[in-house]
């Protein structure tokens, strides 16, 4: 068998950090986006009403904070009464600022990505109607995703798959 060689490319490890309630708290070293295409899922496996819910929220948080600052993190939001839609704010944030972070352009490159114009919409092809499969957690994670075909893509499947058991 041919080996294909190292495809794997190594990315510099986050060095970021955030004002939480007067306090500075840093993010995950080894934070990507693939956490979201984690979050989306998890996620279609949990059923929005069940408070498994709110444990997922933290447990996801744990991905994005850097676990020696998350105890001060946690104990910071408690503290300041946030709540798990505050909770999702940041950790939206925290990602899309990530995933966005340009990488260094070999010297044979074009300084920028050509301008495209988006002929579709970023919403699922599901309905969104009080009879849709679509569950508050699916429409959410979709608006969380903007701009991400590709997540909006992993979390419309997930959704999909959902709605496909809750039928059968």
């Amino acid at each position: 068998m041919a080996s294909l060689g190292e495809l794997g490319t190594p990315k510099p490890k986050v060095a970021d950090s955030f004002g939480w309630f007067g306090t500075e708290v840093r993010v995950n070293p080894t934070l990507t986006d693939i956490v979201l295409m984690d979050f989306a899922e998890e996620a279609s496996k949990i059923d929005e009403d069940s408070p498994e819910v709110l444990g997922f929220i933290k447990k996801q948080m744990r991905l994005v904070v850097h676990r020696d600052d998350f105890d001060a993190f946690w104990s910071t939001a408690l503290e300041n009464g946030q709540d798990s839609s505050d909770l999702m704010a940041v950790m939206t944030t925290i990602v899309e600022s990530t995933a966005k972070r340009p990488t260094q352009l070999p010297a044979d490159s074009s300084a920028g990505q050509p301008r495209t114009v988006v002929t579709s919409p970023d919403v699922s092809s599901l309905p969104d109607t009080e009879v849709s499969p679509l569950t508050a957690m699916d429409r959410t994670a979709l608006a969380n995703f903007s701009g991400r075909p590709e997540l909006m893509l992993v979390a419309d499947r997930a959704a999909r798959e959902r709605a496909a058991e809750r039928a059968s």
